[in-house]
């Protein structure tokens, strides 16, 4: 049924002359966990939608986040969305396939003293 009502969303928007449709996506709820169970029925739904859209031609087809983008191939279609992965960390330590990832931030601040103040007395930033 997903895949039908997809596809005819997907041929109203293309239908829609005020509209330019130019991809369609969806997102792993579960692709960081160990098991992959749901991640291949949301894949297989994705496949199912792409079907029922007649292959989804001239659309970019995207739907891998950063897990999926190192362990799931099969997902990454014309594009995939790395989130974490970016910045260097691990999406998750279930991950089978394992990247020499390095953190590309870091967060600092000084460190700022900290005092009780009297109620009828002024406090000041300065």
């Amino acid at each position: 049924m997903i895949a039908h009502q997809a596809a005819a969303l997907v041929q109203r928007a293309a239908d829609e002359p005020g509209l330019r449709l130019t991809g369609i996506y969806s997102h792993f709820a579960t692709a960081d966990e160990e098991d992959r169970a749901f991640l291949r029925r949301q894949l297989d739904t994705f496949h199912e939608v792409l079907a029922a859209c007649g292959g989804a031609k001239g659309l970019v087809r995207h739907m891998a986040n950063s897990a999926a983008t190192i362990d799931v191939p099969d997902a990454h279609f014309d594009m995939v969305r790395p989130g974490l992965a970016i910045y260097g960390y691990q999406p998750s330590p279930h991950l089978v396939n394992h990247l020499p990832l390095r953190p590309a931030l870091r967060l600092t601040a000084p460190l700022m003293p900290s005092r009780i103040c009297p109620r009828d007395r002024a406090a000041a930033t300065g």
